[in-house]
Parts: structure tokens; sequence; C-alpha cells
């Protein structure tokens, strides 16, 4: 088990009142005060009063964000303390400084002023007030419009006048019992972090304590001034603090005899001082019998080797009563109490003042380092580490100069520890054993490994294309850094991107987490925004085969548009192509999510999701069971679909629209209308709807009249018209299960059809810890079918054709679409399947380019162009039929399989000529016939078949070729009619394998007679991406030079530590290609390869050039 948050936030737990009363003892010695946290650290200076024969301490409940101020009481000379009772409540984050100050004023009222943090920030001091001894408190209030007051000090005068000290140049004081507040300017110049304390000497006579920073010595130093007119003026300031010591945070005290009491933090010097800068720090204190004129030497009231101090100070039987922070035997800042003359601190317990421990890297030991120290010695220092739920050692450390610790027997230990890996929390400590066999334990670093780097894999070998993260969605950026990106249609055609951004979230009610920790909603997010980072943890991301990757090799290079490969190959596969997700997540919900695709060509045009929750209980990466026998209710599985149709049309319409600003949206089987008979699915889907802020012509369809300025995402040519943006693309529900007993499918799923603002606050910095966010995105979630559907919100007439609404209705970044299915119950091992399809569909791309033409000629007007872009949908709904029959209710696909392409497809440059070659395993459905389609110019003009093959044929000579034109191919294998059934609605006669197997992306052309592909000849230098990548263990550099050189080819880890070096050789001019292998005990991770080539002249004309690539094992 991982730490999560959860247990860094534990709630502060008072004592159960049951064990009332506290009994502490006398002050015979300082006495840790009782109502703390010993796991915690106490950020909180306390304070104690003595009125009416009891002593009250004020103290921080020591929580975050809304932390919270107690009183408790003693009449028995600190013998018991009763129960808690509670003053006042402030915001602050975990690691701020409170410092309080308190005063009985001669009426009784009880004055508590504090301030939060030591950085100056308004509206972060506060004064509350009691009349009535405590029992009830007046509302935090500030004391002049919205001061802050560094290390307040409140007092009372002999006049009766309060006095509030701690800000430079000015005191505040109030003659009015505190219900009012005058600031008076003192005139100091002192520094910002000037802690200051005040005390009435008699009616007229004030004196006056601050400390000073002095940055040429490190050192602070403790200065007095006095006043003889109430504070109207002050004296000459006056150092008190000798020459060899610094102190600071001054607190006076007056007997009734008039003897005065300074109280302050003094720094000590330790071995590890000129070093290391480390210091002991303790409560010392020195008198004065002569109004402050004068003082004592000092003397430390305390003597432990840590740290003592942040002290406070009250008049207990006339003797000085002090409170203080000291680390002491729980390694944690804690609140002591102790009597100056009275209290005898004899505690030395060792002391840990310092650990260190190297960097986080993935697989790597990590090297831990304790600065320790003992008035007596050390006899020996131990680790200990819990981590994956198992508490480690403890592991001796050494003090021998040989484990990263030092100089031996300087008391500084070390020890290295680890590999770890991914996701691992490593929380350390360190036991510390004096020569008395006196054994402290001392927090140490809590590490958090990061979380397994995303992967992300594309499925395209149909029309539709799309990626996938291994951290179970699509996340806004989350592939490249580019908004709009992937869900590709038709995928052949350059910048179809439609998506944005996706979510998924899961959603729970009343759940309580493997801390203890209850949340009335619980939600775990990946997307929109965020990464889902340390709330859904990857197990497996694997990409599968029904048979192997054909090789598409373009003059000797691999052509591809997505390099990918494949994790594993299996016959039996239900589809053509399939990416296997397995996810724990923070609620216990185990994700399985498969992604199925098909190249048959009639169903390539959509995705189906497969999502499989399971309450595993496993709430983290690694196997322990965190929560066995946890059941977990009001389960709602949410998907958010950002789209924006599309990056082709972006920059020539309007930049908005790459986010989605004017997409329009709609909803089939919500039950807020009546759905036509043939459209009684359950879908939600989209379309490029009117922008705007776009006034030169209609732009629904996205027609491309002229080339935007920039050039972005449109060809030079492509300006006849033609509609870029014509695609209609959406989700269907396949099926949901009614419940884990019943896995028949719930036709009134999805619960939730709504659309939400793609920009709303919800859709970014969410966070599984914080409570309020949670409970709007359950809220979300669970709020069921939104009236009206947004299409109509827009256009309430539905004259679609005719747009005149604005589909993002005044926001800044339009709407998503959101479906929620739910709400569930899962036991213990149970189970809930939920299945969708994404689709995309729309006219044909020799329609777009007819009626784009006719439009922007004037042939037809905006209507009859709308009408035509709008039958899109009907083709968007013909897709959303086929994926559900296909499906078949998750009773087994469908569909006739289409013939295998051919396993490896070679295309060669010639003189005047191109040779092409090929070849089939005869695996799969029959082959009847090949045929080769060929274009010229770019992958994405249009095809024309230029020769069909029998199945015994194995290559092509093409020499109906021109010089200086470059050309482009695919083949496909041609099967027999009898093999197809006609499932799912399948057209009737032979079916053909994809050509996205087997397109080349990579011209050929008569020009290039030798080995070299690409746009490139030989009079260039060109260093080639490696091929495979990521790859394991092996992969193939190529390059080429221009010249006869000195060529040196080596691969460099991220560090710049050279790895290996492939060639370092002079070589002709020409191609070359060499493999490099990571067998040699490489770890997984990104490395470096470069080529630098060295001509005769040494100087002008050398080559350098770095690429990047990926191990992954």
């Amino acid at each position: 088990m991982k730490k999560s948050r959860g247990f860094l936030l534990l709630i502060f737990l008072l004592i159960n009142s049951s064990v009332f009363p506290i009994r502490i003892g006398d002050f015979s010695k300082p006495i840790r005060f009782p109502f703390q946290d010993s796991t915690k650290i106490n950020y909180c200076q306390a304070q104690t009063l003595f009125t009416n024969n009891e002593i009250l301490l004020f103290y921080s409940a020591n929580n975050s964000p809304e932390d919270t101020i107690f009183i408790t009481r003693s009449s028995d000379n600190g013998e018991n303390w009763s129960t808690p009772v509670y003053v006042a409540s402030y915001p602050r984050v975990a690691e701020e400084m409170i410092f309080i100050s308190g005063t009985v004023s001669s009426t009784g009222r009880i004055l508590i002023i504090f301030s939060i943090g030591e950085i100056p920030t308004n509206n972060k001091t506060k004064i509350v007030h009691s009349d009535d001894n405590g029992a009830s408190w007046s509302l935090p209030q500030n004391v002049i419009g919205s001061a802050y007051i560094s290390y307040p000090k409140i007092t009372e005068a002999t006049d009766g006048k309060l006095w509030i000290v701690g800000r430079i140049n000015y005191f505040f004081y109030s003659t009015n019992d505190g219900n009012s507040w005058s600031a008076r300017n003192i005139g100091f110049t002192n520094s910002i972090n000037t802690s200051f304390d005040l005390i009435s000497l008699d009616s007229l006579n004030y004196l006056t304590v601050y400390d000073k920073y002095d940055s040429n010595n490190d050192t602070y130093k403790i200065y007095f001034r006095k006043s003889t007119n109430s504070g109207d003026s002050w004296s000459a300031e006056t150092i008190i603090t000798e020459t060899d010591r610094s102190e600071k945070r001054p607190c006076l005290f007056k007997e009734s005899n008039g003897t005065l009491w300074l109280v302050t933090q003094s720094k000590d010097s330790t071995s590890f001082t000129p070093n290391y800068n480390i210091y002991q720090q303790n409560v010392s204190f020195r008198k004065s019998t002569n109004s402050g004129d004068s003082w004592d030497a000092t003397t430390n009231f305390t003597s432990y080797l840590g740290f003592d101090g942040t002290q406070n100070i009250c008049n207990y039987n006339d003797n000085p009563l002090v409170t203080f922070l000291s680390d002491r035997w729980y390694g944690r800042n804690q609140i002591w109490v102790g009597q100056i003359g009275v209290s005898e601190d004899s505690d030395s317990p060792p002391v840990l003042y310092k650990f260190e421990n190297s960097g986080i890297t993935i697989n790597f030991p990590i090297s831990f380092r304790a600065f320790v120290g003992s008035s007596i010695g050390i006899q020996k220092t131990e680790l200990l580490y819990e981590a994956n739920n198992i508490l480690q050692g403890p592991f001796p450390m050494f003090d021998d100069g040989n484990h990263d610790d030092g100089l031996a027997g300087d008391n500084i230990w070390g020890i290295n520890v680890g590999p770890f890996s991914f996701y691992d929390v490593i929380t350390a400590s360190f036991v510390v054993t004096d020569n008395n066999s006196l054994s402290v334990t001392f927090p140490g670093s809590s590490l958090v490994f990061p979380a397994l780097p995303v992967q992300n894999k594309w499925l395209s070998i149909g029309s539709l294309h799309n990626w996938y993260s291994s951290r179970g969605s699509e996340v806004e950026e989350g592939y490249v850094n580019q908004q709009q990106y992937g869900l590709r249609w038709p995928g052949i055609y350059k910048y179809q991107d439609m998506q944005a951004a996706k979510g998924f979230w899961i959603g729970a009610a009343n759940f309580t987490d493997e801390n203890a920790r209850f949340f009335p909603y619980k939600v775990v997010h990946v997307g929109p925004r965020v990464s889902g980072e340390f709330e859904f943890y990857q197990k497996e991301f694997k990409l599968i085969s029904k048979f192997d990757k054909p090789e598409v090799i373009v003059n000797t290079i691999p052509s591809q548009i997505y390099p990918y490969q494949l994790d594993e190959v299996n016959p039996d596969l239900p589809c053509d192509r399939m990416i296997y997700n397995l996810l724990n997540t923070q609620l216990g919900i185990t994700v399985e999510r498969k992604i199925y695709q098909f190249s048959q060509e009639y169903h390539s045009n959509y995705l189906i999701n497969e999502y499989t929750f399971t309450n595993t209980g496993n709430v983290d990466y690694d196997d322990f069971i965190e929560l066995p026998n946890n059941t977990i209710n009001g389960i709602y599985f949410y998907y958010l679909f950002r789209w924006a149709i599309n990056a082709n049309t972006r920059y020539a319409i309007g930049n908005a629209t790459g986010w989605g600003i004017n997409t329009m949206l709609d909803t089939r089987g919500d039950g807020i209308m009546g759905d036509p008979p043939d459209e009684n699915f359950r879908a939600q889907y989209a379309w490029h709807g009117r922008f705007t802020h776009f006034i030169t012509y209609d732009n629904i369809g996205g027609p491309l009249w002229s080339y935007p300025g920039d050039g972005l995402n449109v060809e030079k040519g492509d300006t006849v018209g033609r509609l870029g943006a014509n695609q209609f693309t959406g989700v269907v529900t396949l099926h949901a299960d009614k419940s884990a007993s019943d896995n028949s499918d719930d036709s009134n799923q999805p619960f939730t059809t709504s659309w939400e603002g793609s920009d709303e606050p919800l859709t970014s910095g969410n966070d599984a810890f914080n409570d309020q966010k949670m409970a709007g995105e359950y809220a979300w979630m669970s709020k069921g079918h939104r009236s009206p559907r947004h299409a109509y919100a827009v256009e309430p007439l539905g004259n679609f054709s005719e747009p005149t609404g604005d589909p993002a209705l005044g926001t800044p970044g339009g709407f998503s679409a959101a479906n929620g299915y739910g709400p569930y119950t899962l036991g213990p091992g149970e189970s809930i399947t939920i299945v969708w399809a994404e689709a995309a569909d729309g006219i044909d791309r020799e329609t777009a380019i007819n009626i784009g033409r006719q439009y922007k000629w004037g042939q037809i007007t905006a209507k009859q162009k709308n009408e035509i872009v709008l039958t899109g949908k009907d083709s968007l709904f013909q897709t959303f039929r086929k994926g559900i029959l296909n499906y078949n209710n998750g009773n087994g696909f469908l569909i006739p399989q289409s013939p295998n392409p051919p396993t490896k497809f070679k295309v060669n440059s010639g003189e005047d000529k191109v040779y092409l070659s090929w070849s089939h395993t005869g695996l799969g459905p029959s082959v009847k016939l090949f045929e080769i389609f060929r274009t010229s110019g770019s992958y994405d003009s249009v095809y024309t078949l230029i020769h069909t093959a029998f199945p015994v044929d194995t290559s092509f000579i093409d020499s109906a070729i021109q010089r200086g034109i470059t050309y482009y191919y695919y083949i496909q294998s041609i099967g027999d009619s009898l093999d197809n059934d006609g499932q799912a609605m399948t057209p009737s006669g032979s079916l053909r394998s994809s050509r996205y197997y087997t397109q080349t992306y990579d011209p050929v052309s008569s020009t290039l007679t030798g080995i070299l592909g690409g746009n490139v000849s030989l009079n260039e230098y060109k260093l080639y991406q490696n091929y495979p990548n990521p790859f394991n263990p092996i992969t193939k550099i190529s390059w080429q030079s221009p010249i006869s050189s000195w060529q040196a080819l080596k691969v460099f880890d991220v560090l710049g530590n050279e790895v290996a070096t492939l060639v370092n050789e002079y070589k002709p001019a020409g191609y070359y290609e060499v493999e490099f292998s990571a067998n040699g005990g490489l770890p997984s991770g990104v490395y470096f390869y470069r080529l630098q080539v060295y001509t005769a002249n040494s100087g002008a004309g050398n080559y350098l050039e770095t690429k990047k690539m990926l191990l992954v094992k």
C-alpha cells in the first residue's frame, strides 16, 4: 500500500474525553503538553495565562486547511487538564507557523491574538476575546484594517492601556479594553522579521525588547529601548546580547518585586556548525534588577542538544511559566511546558539534527545520511522505511567513511537502500541510540516516486484513427502539445482531427478510504485536463493484433505514419486490432478497458470501447489489497467528450473552432424528445456548427475558399471550396449491465446525458481529495438527462440548415458531451461492464469537393449546401447501427472477416520505373486477387487502380511514371465473395483488406536511382528516426552522407553519458544502416543517438544531428 495524501492529511484526533482528567505532574521538569498528535509536527506557538487561580493554555489543533485554536485549563498547578474548548478557526496551509499571544486585562477580559505564517499577508492577523473566563469567544477580527502583525505580543500596561507589538514601525494600543485600536508610529527601522515584546514598568515607563538580524555574522541580537512617556517616544537602542551569542524572539516577564526576566531562543554551535551550518537551539533567560538598564549573563533553561524554541511566557506564582516547542523524544516539534526556577531540564536524549537523501531515480538505490548527536556519544544509527505496506529494517547505518557518510567518526551516518520503482512511496525514519542504549526514532524523508510514464498507442488499421493512453483516457494535449489531436476520419487525409479532449471519472458516495478518511463523495479523474496521476494506476497497456504487422518498405526504409510495435499477436482475437488496458484506482475499482478495431471496409469507421469495472479493493499500483471487504455505493462511470470538427479548417474558419467553440451537440435515446423509430439508440453526436465570428460566408461544413495567411493545416491548392469539416462524430452505447448480479443490457443507461461547458471550473484542477469540488463533480455525474438538448438550446426550432444561434451560448469554450452510467453498487469482487463505440462518418470526399465548389461559385445556396452536409448525420447513424449489430449484445462479433493483407510490401525507385513486390502467408480468408493503387504529389491525393495481380504473383514494375514526380502506393488483398455472409449490414460481394495496412507515406521517384528513400537525395546529410521506436531490445538507425568523410555515430543516456559507439570510421558517400542492441543491461528510458560527420576541411561543412529514441522493457 502506498500512503496517499489522505495519510499525510490525517485528521488531528483529540484524546477521548473518557480518559480525562489528564495528569502530567508538577513542573519539576519540562512536561510535554498532552493534547497533541505525536505523529505530526506542531507548527503552533502556545500561550499560557494565569487567571482566577487557573492556568489557561491556548494552542492550535494543527490541521489544514482549516485550523482551530483551543483552550484547556488546569486548577491544580498543572496536575490535571480539562477537555479542550474551541476558541477560533482560520484557514492556513500545513507548513505555516501560528504565533499566539494572550493577556488578561484588568477587567477580566481574556484577549488572544494570533498571526498565521511568517510572510506578511493581509488579513492573516486576528484577535478574539472572552468576557466569561473563556466559556465563549468573539468572532476573529482584524486589529486595524487588514494589517499583518508579525510575531504579535499583547500586554496590558499599569494604566490599563492594552498594547500589541510586533509590526515594524508601529505599535497598536487600545484604551477601551480592546474594542478598538489605534496605531502609533514608533519610528524604529528594524528588519521586517523583527520580533518584539513590551512591558510596563509603571504608568509612564515602558520597556520594549526586540531582535535584529546581523547578516554579516548570521546571528540575531536582542536590543532594548525605553519610554518615559507611556510609549509616545523612545530612547536610542541598546544591545543586550553578548558579542559571541545569537538569540531571537524575546519574551518579557516582571515579578512583583520588579525583577525582570528576558527569555529568548538562543543558538549554540555543534560539531556540524563549521561545515554544515547546523546549530543547537535552546530556551535561555537572563534577569535584570534595575528596570532593564543592565542584565545578568545568559543561562540556558533547556539543555537538549536539538531544537527548543518558539517560546512564550506568563506569570505563574510570581515565576515565569514557559511554553516552547521541542523535537526531543518524538523527532517532531511538540509543545512543552516548564517553569524557570522550578523545572530542571535533565532531558538529554539523542538528536537527529538533519537527514539527507539522494535524488529519485527509477531502479536505482537511494542514499540516506543522518547527522546525529548525543551528550554521551552515539552507539548506533539505523534506518527504517516503509514501502508497499511492508516495514523494512532496521538496517544498520555506517559512520566509516565508505557509505556516503562523510568522514569516519564524524557522526554522519550513511546507507544505500533500494532500488525502487514507479509509484513507490518510501517513508523513512531513523533510530538513533546513544551509549546508554537509549533509542529515539525520528521521522525522515517521504519520497514519492513518479507514476509510470504514460504510453500512447494508435489504432489506425481502419478509416477511423485515434490514439489511446495507458492512463485510461485521452486528456487534452496528452499526446502532443496540441489541443486538437486524434479521432481522424477519413484517416488517410491530413488534419482530420476532431478530438480536443476526453475525460473519464469514477465517482462513489459515502466512501471511506484505506486511511479511514471519509468522503461524502469520492471521485477519481483522468481528463479532460488532469493527468490521472496517482488516481489511476496503469498496470497493463498492450497493442494486440490478429496477425503480424505488415512491413511496408519504401527504398529500404519503413514507411508508416504512426510508428508502432505490436505487443502481442493473437490469432484468436475477436477483432483485427485491440488495445488492452488494465488500471487500478484510488476507489479500489480495477478498470479493464478493451478497445476493438476492425479493418473490414464497411466497419472500419468505429471503435468499440468495452469497460469492465471490478471492486478488487486495490487502490494503487502494487498487488496488496487495501480494501478487501469494502462495498462501494452510488457508483457512476462518467465520460466527457470535447469534439472540435476539425483541424483542417481551424485557421481558415477561426482558431476558436479548434477547441470546439462552435461544436453542435445532439442526443438520442434520452427520452427528452420523441425520436424516430429508426433512431432508437442511445447516442450523443456532434458536427461543425455556426461560428458567429466568421461572417465571410456560411461556415457549415467548413468550406475552404482561401488559403489562410499563416498556411496552417491547409494545402495551397485546396481552395476550390471543398467542405473541409463535413464530418459527424459521436458515441453510441452498446451495452450497460443492469447491476452486478444482472448483466443484461439496461436500456435506461446512460443515466446521465448532458452537455457541460468545456471550460467550466470542474473541467480542470480536479483533485481526489478536494471534497467541495468532488461534490460538484458528482452532481454532474448524477444529474440525469439535460433538457433541452444542446442543439435545441442553440436552435429551438431545429432549423439546423439555416442556423442563427451561437453553439457556444456565450461561453468562451463551447460545450462537451457527457455520459454518466449508474448508480451502481459493487461488493467485493463484483463487476459491471459498460460498452460504447465512438464513430465518425459524413459525405464522401468527392461530394465534399463538388458541393463546396458549387457553393463557392454561387450555383447553390448556403441552405442547399447545409442540407447535403447534414445528411452526414444519417451516415453516422447507419454506422451506429452497424456497431450495435456487430457487438451482438456481447455474444461475439458478427461481421465477416476481410482477407489478410500482404505481409510485406516493398516499393523501390528505379531508372524511369518503380519496382513493387509483395508476399502473403496464405492465412485467413482466401485471396482471389491483389489490387495496386497509385497517386502522385501527396499520399492523401486521389488514387487510381493501376494493376490487378493473381494470388501467385509477387511483383510488379510500374513504368507509367514521369521523372520529377513523386508517387505513393497501396496494395489490397481481394477476397472471395463466398466468405462474406452479409452480417451486420455488410453489403454482399468480395471484401478487401484495409489499405491502411499497406499504405506508403514516403514518396518514390524515378530521379532516385540508389537505395535512398523519402524526399531526399544524396545531395544532403540526413539522420533518420530509428525503427522501431519505442524498441526492446533492438532497433535500427540509418543515415546518409553526400560526401566521403569520417563519420561517428554514438548513443548517449539522458545524463550525457556515452552508452555505445556504433560507428567511428571513414566512409564513402552513401546510405548506411546499423543495428543497436540494448541487451547489455540498459534500463528503460530515453536515449539519444548523435551523428557527427567530419569533412577534410575540419570546420566549415561539419554536420551534427541528434535524435531521441525510447527503450521500453
